[in-house]
Parts: C-alpha cells; structure tokens; sequence
C-alpha cells in the first residue's frame, strides 16, 4: 500500500517537472540543414510549441552577427545537431573542445495564418553566455558572449523570450562562449510557441521547484525545532541539515529561481552552491543513517565515506568551476558509492528485523533512482529531468511513517503500562486496607500495637505519595501526547492533516511570493520588458482574456471606449509597456473587483485616451499632457472615506472591506509599483455603499515630443542605453 501511494505522489508531482518540453509535440518537424519548414504546423491547442531540434548551421570560432557575410566558401558552416555540446561535433575528423565560441543559425518558415500571431522562445540553459538574435532583432542575451575567458561573463538562466514577426519566416541567430565550465553549447532543445503554451508551462516548472524548496525547508524546520528540545538524539538535526541542503540545491538547477531571484549572484558562486549542496546532502545522509542503525553502519567505512566527502568538498571550494566541473565523474561515483553503503546498511537492519527499516528501504529506492537518473541526465545518457528533490520528497514520507508507527507503538506501551500500574495501586492499597484493618481488631487494646499499627498507617500514606510522584512525570508526559493528537500535531488523518498543512503552505507561498515580488519592485531589482504596444488592441486582448472570468461568477461585465474629450481611438495609439507586468495590474483590479461585487452587480471597464488642457492668455486652451486610461468600476459595498488614502498600502485591509478580502493585501501595492515603473498613476475613487473605482493610466508616445520621460529613465535604470525612446517607437509602429 505504502508503494502504491509514494508511486503515485511521485507522478503527481513530477509531472510539472516534464511540463515545458514535454509542451511541445513529439511529432513537429525538425531542422534540416540550417531549415525548419513549419508552413504545415499550427501553433494551437492541437499542435502545440514546437522543439527547434535538428541540423543547425554552425560557425566554429566565429562570432557572426545577422548583418555579416555567411555564404563565404572559404569558411562554410558546419551543420550540427541541436540540441548537442561541442564536444559530440566533428571537424576535420578530430571532436572540438568545448571550451571556445560559436554561432548558430537557422531558419524557420512559419505557418502565413500565425505569422502576425506574438510568439515567445522558450531558452533553457546554455552553456555559458549568448546574445540572441531574430529577424535581425536582438532579442535577449545571457551574460555576455567574448573570445577569452577574459573576455567574456558566464550567466546561466533559462528564461522565455517574446519575439515579434511581420511575415512568415524567422531568421534566428545565436551567438554562444563558454570558457568556464566542462559543456559548451545549445545542451537543451529551445522551443517556440504562443506564451499559453510556453509562458505558462514555464510558469509550472517555476511553481513546482519553488513549492519542492519550500517544503524541503519548512520540513528541515520541523525536524530542527523537533531536535532543539531533545538535543541528546542528534538525528532530526542532521536530517533538517539534509532537507536544507536539498531545497537549496533545487534553487539553484532546472529555473535557477536563485540566480532570477539574485540577480548579482555570479554564475561561479551558483554553480559552486549547487555542488557544494549535492555533496553536503550525502554527508548528512550517511550520518542520519548511521544514527538510525548504528549497529550496522560500520563505522570505518563511514568514516571513510564522509573523509572522501570532505575532500571533494575542499576541492570545489579551492578550484574555478572550469577544474570541478570536469570531476563531475568523482562526485557521481562518490555519491554512487555513499548510497550503496546506505542500502547495504539498511537492508542489513531490514534482514535483522530493526524497527522502521523496511519502510526505511522504500524511502531509499526512490532517492537510489532520482540519483541515478540526475547522474544519467547530467551525463546526457538520457533524456530526462532533475528529480533528486522528488525523491527526497518520498524519502521523507517514508520516513514520516517509521516516525508515526514509533510513536504509535510507543503511546500503546505507555499506556498498558499506566493500566498495569494503576491496577497495581488498586490491589495494593486493597491489602493494606485489610491489613491495617486486621491489626487494628487484634491488637486495640494495647497500645503497642496501636502504635504500631499507627506506624503502619504513616509507612501506607508515604508509599501512596511516593507512587504518586513517581507516577506524575509519566502521566503528565501521557496527557501531552493525548494534547498534541487532539491539537491534530500526531497524524492520526494524514489526509486531513496533510489537507490543512497544504493550505496554510499555499497561502504563506503565495505572500511570500508577493512579498518578494513587492520588495524587487520597490528596489528596481526586477527588469522591465518595454514593448512598443497598439493600446486598443493590448486592452480587447485583455477583456477576451477574462471576460469568462467575470461572467462566471454571476456579475455583468460592460465595457466602453471612453475619453475626454472625445478622440478618434485609432490603432496607432501606443503605449511603451511591458505586457506581462501591465496585464498583471489588469489582473490585480480586475479580481478586486470581483472580490467585492456580490452576484448579480455590475463590474464597467472604461478604456480610451485623455488629454488635460489649459486655458492661455489670449483664451486659447492647449493640451498640456496626454494619456491613455483603464477605469475599472464596481458596485460593490465601496470604501470608507478614513480608509481610502490607505489602499495602496502594503497588507493594508479595512474594515469596510475586511469580510471579502482573501489575500495578503499585497496585489494593490504591487500594481502600484508596475504602474509606477511605467511613468504613470493609479488612484482609487469610492464612497461607502456605493461600490468603488480604480483607475491607472499611462502616457503616450508622440513622434517629436517628450512624452515618456518617466518610462524612458526607468529602462536606463533598468540597464538600457537610452537611445531607444518614443523616436524609436514612432519609427516602428
């Protein structure tokens, strides 16, 4: 039973794991000498994202940008399979090294009906540093690309890229270094897709490694502050220094949530954490272990293990990652080598009856096979995902278990004990009673024996007394158990138990999430992707977007172009936005104010373009600023006047509104952030029992007038140059 439940909470939760790859269909076509034909592929729910794998154009020890020359016969390209490391390509007989540079090319034609269709790129790492390119359009870059090691800075972030097509063909150029590390070049397939496809299926790996790293550590915590009062049983300290070293490890492979969410981390102090911590996992597994059967862990060949870890540890702390990296063979053959003792260890304890240890076994053979295959997919033996949290994640449920039927078997002992105990109190005052009683009727009329029968009587009560002092710390021991199992602290209903304990989890996740989305904003330390966007078009794509949203649950969704004063709302209105962040505060209002419209109400959306005007001197009037605006109303109970200036406020909840907020009161505070970023307001109109407003708006770009000042220094924060202002937006659209 216990096998069947871990198999199935392994696929459950590995699956998010496979989700961006396992996004694009296996039957897409693939590259064929630097070309990939997809006129035939359709990039919806049917067809899915597509791998770009095949045959790429290679340009060996050439950094080529999409305006140089690549027909020269002198120096032809090669054509390579991609996804691939250097090392697996050939020229002139002899396999290249990969440590070096190169560039990849290739062509994709694309179905006409989805050409004009926003499309995204899916990066996953890449070893080491690239500048990418598409339509002759620098798309992104990932450290920066050179020709020595001086030259160039390692940076390794999957990430997802939008790019912008006019026609039907897609010209990509990628230039890649590596000098750092033991594999260079495009290891891992790129896709391409619509950001249903590829955004959101990042989105799930993002979720799934950050909810693994938060249970590991919330579970290290557990175990820690289990040790904390019990110091003399060492054995939950070293398993939360296990689960520590697990969850951080898993931040630092797959998404490197790490590295995004640090942006000057190095890439040499990443790559060093994430070995340090696969290593410092297995020196606290072989101590738990031998903690929980230390009659047979031998204690020489552990000790041997944990020296051997020791100096593997030293040696990643000493060396650069280009001399580690390439004794990625020791450190698998160590952790192979640490994980065989283990077995041999627990089977041993399995064969000898020791309590806990066949449960023990299972947990193990599942952390056995997620390092095995880690090893496997590292060494590109196969072709499959990290999955060293996942096993850990059955170890600990095993190991839950072993600790539940332990506790169990120890709380049925104590109390057939009690049961003895008290029976035995029972019988013995009983004897004494009839003693007593028997003294006292042969002896009552001399003295002596009343005194002495007096003795007895005192010898009686202090024997109660005694028993009942020696019986209180038992006791009391039991009637905390008792507590903890009505406190829900014993899983008596795991289901439930573990049902609750989720719940609390996702919501303390989802404010730290917020929380630290907040405070990147408010430190600048997120970078903002500005597009040039048709403002009509951005706001429609929104309301189709969520308008089902709204309808089902009950509330009238009206929508209208507004303005003042009236203007012709055309398509060449645009705006210098990110779209991923400007939808994220459409979505903040949006379900604000569905939290407090009951059903039945109305929720209005206004969009349009507004001009502020003043009267001159000789009467005139002249517009003075100019802007587009979203306002979102609804009718809900509205807000107090006392509150109103707070709205904005980080965990801010009124009290006119307190009974419908469900949040952490962040995702205002966040909206305001993003609307800042972008050089524009926010504000809130209510009155109580009248149902609120909430209105944003952002300035416009005009050829020949500086009206994205506030944008345009936000992205030379941001680390643009500047020079790519409302000229620049003009001249594209």
């Amino acid at each position: 039973m216990l096998t069947r439940v871990l198999l199935i909470a392994a696929v459950l939760l590995g699956w998010n794991d496979w989700a961006t790859e396992e996004s694009a269909s296996a039957a897409a076509p693939v590259a064929s000498q630097g070309y990939m034909d997809l006129s035939d592929w359709h990039m919806t729910d049917k067809d899915g994202a597509v791998r770009l794998s095949g045959e790429w154009l290679f340009y060996w020890h050439r950094l080529l940008t999409p305006e140089d020359r690549v027909d020269d016969p002198a120096q032809p390209p090669a054509v390579v399979a991609v996804p691939g490391i250097w090392s697996d390509y050939r020229m002139d007989g002899q396999p290249l090294p990969n440590i070096g540079y190169a560039t990849y090319r290739l062509v994709v034609r694309l179905d006409p009906q989805m050409a004009a269709e926003p499309k995204w790129l899916y990066m996953p790492s890449v070893a080491t540093a690239y500048r990418l390119w598409v339509n002759g359009e620098l798309a992104a870059e990932n450290g920066r690309v050179g020709t020595s090691r001086a030259g160039m800075t390692p940076r390794n972030v999957a990430r997802i890229v939008p790019i912008r097509s006019t026609g039907d063909q897609l010209d990509i150029v990628i230039q890649v270094s590596n000098f750092v590390q033991r594999k260079g070049g495009l290891w891992k397939a790129i896709m391409l897709g619509t950001y249903s496809q590829i955004g959101k299926a990042r989105e799930l790996n993002v979720v799934y490694a950050l909810g693994f790293s938060i249970g590991l550590y919330v579970m290290g915590l557990y175990h820690l502050f289990l040790y904390l009062p019990r110091r003399f049983d060492r054995s939950p300290l070293w398993f939360a220094l296990l689960c520590f070293a697990v969850g951080t490890r898993t931040l630092f492979v797959g998404e490197t949530l790490a590295v995004h969410w640090f942006p000057a981390l190095t890439w040499e102090l990443a790559t060093r954490l994430e070995y340090l911590s696969a290593n410092s996992a297995m020196v606290c597994l072989l101590v738990f272990v031998s903690m929980q059967f230390p009659g047979e862990a031998a204690a020489r060949v552990r000790n041997l293990l944990l020296m051997l870890e020791g100096l593997f540890i030293g040696f990643v702390l000493a060396v650069p990652a280009i001399v580690y990296t390439q004794a990625m063979w020791l450190q698998e053959t160590l952790i192979v080598l640490d994980l065989l003792f283990i077995l041999y260890v627990t089977f041993l304890a399995a064969a000898r009856r020791r309590e806990g240890a066949r449960v023990h076994l299972i947990g193990l053979l599942f952390i056995l096979l997620a390092v095995l295959n880690d090893i496997f997919m590292y060494g590109r033996w196969l072709r499959s995902v990290d999955l060293s949290p996942l096993g850990l994640f059955a170890y600990l449920f095993a190991q839950s278990v072993v600790l539940s039927h332990r506790f169990a078997k120890s709380f049925a002992k104590v109390r057939n004990l009690s049961a003895e105990l008290q029976q035995a109190n029972l019988t013995l005052e009983s004897r004494i009673d009839e003693r007593t009683a028997a003294l006292r009727h042969a002896n009552e009329s001399l003295r002596e024996v009343n005194a002495r029968l007096s003795q007895v009587e005192d010898s009686r009560r202090r024997l109660l007394s005694n028993i009942t002092h020696e019986m209180g710390n038992p006791l009391t021991s039991l009637q905390g158990y008792l507590h903890a199992a009505e406190d829900g602290l014993i899983r008596g209903d795991e289901a439930r138990i573990f049902g609750l304990i989720r719940q609390k989890i996702g919501y303390l996740d989802q404010m730290i999430q917020d929380l630290v989305e907040l405070s990147r904003l408010e430190t600048q330390q997120i970078l903002f992707q500005y597009h040039s966007y048709p403002f009509h078009s951005f706001v429609r794509q929104l309301i189709e977007k969520y308008e089902w949203d709204v309808a089902r649950r009950g509330v009238r969704f009206l929508v209208r172009p507004g303005g003042s004063p009236p203007t012709d709302f055309g398509q060449d209105v645009r705006v210098w936005i990110d779209p991923l962040r400007m939808e994220q505060v459409f979505v903040n209002l949006l379900f604000n104010a569905l939290k407090f419209t009951p059903e039945g109400g109305t929720i209005a959306l206004e969009y349009g373009m507004m001009r502020e005007a003043a009267e001159l001197m000789d009467g005139t009037r002249a517009y003075s600023a100019e802007y587009v605006y979203v306002s979102i109303r609804d009718t809900g109970r509205g807000i107090a006047p006392e509150e109103l200036p707070h709205v904005f406020e980080r965990f801010y909840k009124g009290g006119s509104r307190r009974a419908a907020e469900e949040g952490g009161g962040l995702g205002l505070s966040i909206a305001k952030e993003i609307v800042d970023r972008h050089g524009g307001t926010i504000e809130a109109i209510s009155k109580a029992g009248e149902g609120s407003t909430f209105r944003f708006r952002l300035p416009l770009c005009r050829e020949g007038e500086k009206k994205c000042e506030a944008p345009q220094r936000q992205r030379e924060e941001d680390g643009h140059d500047g020079k790519d202002g409302c000229d620049h937006i003009d001249r594209r659209g």
